[in-house]
């Protein structure tokens, strides 16, 4: 089920959610520090929750997207009497409904849990189509399965908590959507605004400042209501058809395979880096290959970068890391034969899957990707 909050209607949910967990066997919410304390009284004003829900929380962060995280939670799961009638809520970003949904999936051969992404990055992504999983030996989602939630409850008032980086980094995966799947989408994005604000240093000092897209009002939650429906809905199109990743699905990875090389290298070195900021420069480095493949125009490259550039912040790396990033990419899970499988543009809105190429054209294209950038 898929509920998408217009007015704090929250009614239909509240009563999905009620259901499942009168059982008595224990509702239990998931969240970080931040969305205990940002996000959790709205659920519970929203929601109403009953007395005795039991509340489990984990540090913010993707280096925290662990099988020991997860071994932790099941254990305090276990110590609290959860049991298969249990219902976990995973209330949180990308990380949360990752690590909620593995963790749920696996507890006693799967408990039922919902979604409440709180994020853009979650409302427009993570928070759809049954992919969960935690990070292993550094790489992204090494370890996880595809289990469908028994509800997304969708609510753009939540976005009213985030800071400019989170807004943005959410944003990346709104205009790769646009890229691959909606040309629509993408003119919308060039002519009447980003959403976020101008290109800043990732560090949260940028996208303090909203654009059209952003909202109608001055706040945030109102007006990008329509483009997150508008995402949601092309995601689910697409998992309805291809739910396992066999085929179509693979075209919702472009910028994904540069981008979690990216994640991965940052994390080896301790550092941060949003998800959506990386998949902002696999973005730009797959539409490199793309016109190295013969498949795009340079000039339609140009315009995505010049975008790109003008919004998002340079991901920076050494020319001596590119050996390690593309070593990276070979562990990527949606390679096959040996060879690196791209998802690559052949159109704005026209994406093309399971696209070999060789080491040269990526070193290339990572190259190019600092000196363009």
């Amino acid at each position: 089920m898929f509920w998408f909050i217009e007015n704090d209607k929250w009614g239909e949910c509240v009563t999905a959610i009620s259901d499942l967990q009168k059982g008595g066997s224990g509702l239990f919410v998931l969240l970080d520090e931040n969305t205990r304390k940002y996000c959790l009284p709205r659920l519970i004003q929203r929601m109403k929750l009953p007395a005795g829900y039991k509340v489990l929380e984990i540090p913010p962060g993707e280096s925290y997207k662990t099988l020991e995280t997860a071994m932790t939670l099941w254990a305090r799961l276990l110590a609290s009497g959860a049991d298969r009638q249990s219902v976990l809520i995973n209330l949180g970003g990308g990380v949360i409904c990752d690590m909620g949904g593995f963790v749920a999936s696996v507890y006693q051969r799967g408990i039922r849990f919902f979604h409440i992404p709180t994020t853009l990055l979650a409302q427009v992504d993570a928070s759809i189509g049954g992919k969960t999983g935690v990070d292993f030996f550094g790489y992204k989602n090494q370890l996880g399965l595809f289990s469908k939630a028994e509800g997304v409850i969708i609510d753009p008032g939540f976005l009213e908590t985030l800071g400019g980086d989170q807004f943005r980094s959410g944003w990346g995966e709104v205009v790769k959507m646009a890229l691959v799947m909606d040309e629509g989408l993408w003119g919308e994005i060039r002519e009447r605004g980003t959403g976020i604000g101008e290109r800043g240093t990732g560090n949260g000092e940028q996208g303090s400042g909203i654009g059209e897209l952003g909202t109608g009002n001055g706040e945030r939650g109102s007006g990008i209501g329509e483009v997150i429906r508008r995402v949601a809905e092309l995601k689910m199109s697409v998992v309805e058809r291809d739910y396992r990743e066999t085929g179509l699905r693979k075209i919702l990875n472009f910028g994904h395979t540069v981008g979690h090389a990216l994640e991965t290298l940052y994390l080896e070195k301790g550092r941060a880096l949003l998800h959506g900021d990386a998949v902002a420069a696999g973005i730009v480095c797959e539409s490199i290959l793309s016109v190295k493949a013969g498949l795009l125009s340079r000039d339609i490259f140009e315009d995505i970068r010049e975008y790109m550039a003008g919004h998002f912040p340079a991901i920076h790396y050494t020319l001596e890391e590119i050996p390690k990033l593309t070593d990276i990419m070979r562990h990527d899970k949606k390679n096959r034969g040996g060879n690196i499988l791209f998802t690559l543009l052949s159109a704005i809105g026209k994406g093309e899957t399971d696209q070999a190429v060789s080491g040269e054209q990526l070193t290339s294209s990572l190259t190019e990707y600092l000196t363009s950038f």
